[in-house]
């Protein structure tokens, strides 16, 4: 079993760097900023065109694809995305089947027509549409989001250490399978009620 996390700057009982060459420091010190704004899913990397951030926005925070052409140096590894996966379907299900459960119970009217498109008013946008196109949606990129930075421990490397804790990470990422199982329990209950 590896270490998916590394101290980059390996320190010495002092506290100092080591016996590493200034040159080696700076090395690491670009490989930790880089990993960071991996974790961050930053959009703009220095030096890079429009269309290389794109490549690499879409390579690596997308949750397919992510799974197949991340960065080799991303700290959420293809396993944990698809955990992340797991959970966005887990968070859809979950809400459309609670949103459209609350609207039978309080009997809102969710076939009611709020707009009428296409030709002669063919396709009626309904209330139950419009709360999951809004509602649903607002819901699940936040949790999308949030299992995401939960997972790839985004927090822990903005710390002024040198070192990301190993006991950090496992945290967050035990605690990214927990809230997806959780979600998934519920969604499945939800599914089985509707």
């Amino acid at each position: 079993h590896h270490r998916e996390t590394v101290n980059v700057l390996p320190m010495d009982g002092d506290g100092r760097h080591g016996n590493q060459p200034p040159l080696e420091r700076e090395a690491e010190a670009q490989k930790r900023r880089f990993v960071r704004r991996l974790a961050a899913r930053a959009n703009h990397f220095p030096g890079n065109t429009w269309c290389e951030d794109w490549v690499q926005y879409t390579s690596n925070t997308h949750l397919v694809f992510g799974i197949f052409f991340h960065h080799p140096l991303h700290p959420v590894r293809s396993r944990e995305r698809v955990v992340i996966l797991l959970g966005s379907v887990a968070v859809g299900l979950l809400l459309s089947n609670l949103i459209y459960l609350w609207f039978v119970h309080v009997e809102f009217g969710m076939d009611d027509t709020v707009l009428s498109l296409g030709p002669n008013g063919s396709l009626d946008v309904t209330k139950l549409m419009i709360t999951l196109w809004t509602l649903g949606s607002v819901v699940h990129t936040l949790f999308d989001l949030s299992i995401w930075h939960i997972k790839a421990c985004t927090l822990c490397r903005y710390g002024h250490g040198n070192y990301v804790s190993d006991d950090a990470v496992k945290c967050g990422r035990t605690a990214g399978v927990t809230i997806v199982l959780v979600t998934l329990a519920l969604a499945t209950y939800l599914v089985l009620l509707r």
